[in-house]
């Protein structure tokens, strides 16, 4: 009889932490999986914007300010030349002979330097500064 009182007394003990640790397996539940939907870190791909800015030094070929867009030619060390079109927004600096300008200051043929970020598959001005203006 002794014993059966033993095991009745293991169960109530059971019973009495039953539902605390039923808590407690349920938030181990909930933090694994929500630890398990968590990316790891992937390595940055060409879709996503670059935090380090470009620097380009070229000739503005074209300028379409209805889509805030601009080509540049930009002459490589090795003497060749590349095409690049770059958009702005409106954070985008311009700068004519130093001083603040707008994108209507722009001009086909003028020398202009540019800083900007890559990604999206576009190219974003941080500032747009005309070095040498084309003559009128």
């Amino acid at each position: 009889m002794a014993h059966g009182l033993q095991f009745n007394a293991g169960v109530r003990q059971v019973r009495r932490y039953r539902a605390p640790i039923t808590l407690l397996l349920f938030a181990a539940a909930l933090f694994l999986c929500g630890w398990a939907s968590i990316p790891a870190a992937a390595e940055p791909s060409e879709k996503t914007v670059s935090s380090k800015a470009l620097h380009l030094l070229g000739e503005i070929l074209s300028i379409d300010l209805s889509k805030n867009q601009i080509v540049v030619r930009e002459s490589t060390k090795d003497g060749s030349s590349k095409e690049l079109s770059i958009q702005w927004n409106p954070a985008t600096k311009f700068l004519v002979a130093g001083k603040p300008a707008t994108a209507a200051d722009l001009a086909v043929g003028d020398s202009a330097k540019l800083s900007y970020t890559s990604g999206d598959a576009k190219n974003l001005a941080g500032s747009i500064s005309i070095i040498k203006a084309q003559k009128k």
